[in-house]
């Protein structure tokens, strides 16, 4: 590259309504950058002036040209990832929850409470996601369901936590963690507990909170639910986080005698005084089959047709060092 840059912290070149692709930085302080036009939106050039906007990296030169190239890749990697440089590698021995590691140039934490196995996709490590992935988790999104891992599955007594650590970064010269913590009707301490830490930096914490009195932070519960947007009709009060427990709609039943038959298909009943108040405690026989529609199914819940997946959570992203 021809053009040289000698650690420049870059305080020009923002996008506006003039530039809509930004501006060139230049090496003199104070003088306006040139316009980025569309077609080099793309360019090499305009690629790795951003990358100096978008990060706290600066370049120094080409005094060492390794130096150079490790700076430039450590602000390719923070762009693209938010990875920490800094990361340990994977290496034989036991890890623990909360433990991240890197391997095979990717991010791994830990979903189980120990673990020898090497990170890969078969193995007892989940795959971090970017970092720009869990700030939209974080800023945008609710409580998601917690799939097939084992730290989601309350059922799991061994390995099931109720928060855990998903992945370290840098970022703009700052080191962030991305926390997972399951929304599970679990009470804690309030103030300082992990939990209450961490949901103190979450910015939908109200909506998953239940309670926090006499020292105590309850979580709601969303075992067993599944999730339904806020509805303004008549009727309907609940808001966006609440818990319902489930519900079969309101209804009646149209009375069918057992004697006399009518031109309409219904029965015209001829019940004594006397056998209305003997059938006053008696219900009616449990659903049978209507010859169509096959062997109706009870249980003790309502239901649709479903299957099972860990507890719904939430991403916390803390400055690292908070728990």
């Amino acid at each position: 590259m021809a053009r040289q840059f000698d650690s420049v912290t870059p305080d020009i070149g923002a996008v506006d309504a003039n530039n809509p692709y930004g501006t060139y930085l230049d090496e003199a302080a104070g003088i306006p950058g040139t316009p980025i036009l569309a077609p080099e939106k793309n360019s090499i050039k305009a690629f790795f002036e951003r990358l100096m906007l978008r990060t706290s990296k600066t370049f120094s030169g080409n005094a060492d040209q390794a130096v150079g190239a490790s700076q430039f890749y450590d602000a390719i990697d923070e762009v693209t990832t938010g990875d920490d440089p800094a990361l340990a590698d994977w290496a034989a021995g036991t890890y623990n929850k909360n433990d991240v590691v890197r391997h095979g140039g990717k991010q791994w934490f830990c979903g189980v409470a120990s673990t020898i196995n090497t990170p890969g996709p078969n193995s007892q490590w989940g795959k971090t996601r970017s970092f720009d992935k869990y700030l939209e988790l974080a800023t945008e999104k609710g409580p998601a369901l917690g799939g097939f891992i084992q730290a989601n599955n309350v059922r799991d007594v061994t390995n099931y936590a109720q928060y855990y650590k998903m992945g370290i970064f840098e970022w703009a010269g700052t080191k962030y963690e991305a926390w997972r913590v399951n929304i599970d009707g679990s009470n804690h301490v309030s103030g300082t507990s992990d939990v209450a830490k961490l949901l103190a930096l979450y910015k939908f914490s109200t909506e998953v909170i239940d309670s926090d009195v006499a020292g105590t932070l309850t979580l709601k519960d969303y075992l067993g639910r599944v999730a339904r947007s806020v509805d303004i009709a008549a009727g309907k009060t609940e808001n966006v986080g609440d818990v319902q427990e489930d519900a079969f709609q309101s209804h009646l039943h149209q009375e069918r005698g057992a004697n006399t038959a009518t031109t309409s298909g219904g029965f015209t009943p001829k019940l004594t005084t006397a056998a209305l108040d003997d059938l006053s405690d008696r219900y009616t026989n449990p659903p049978t089959v209507d010859g169509s529609s096959g062997t109706p199914r009870t249980d003790d819940h309502t239901r649709g047709a479903n299957w099972t997946e860990g507890v719904p959570g939430v991403v916390c992203i803390v400055p690292a060092g908070t728990i």
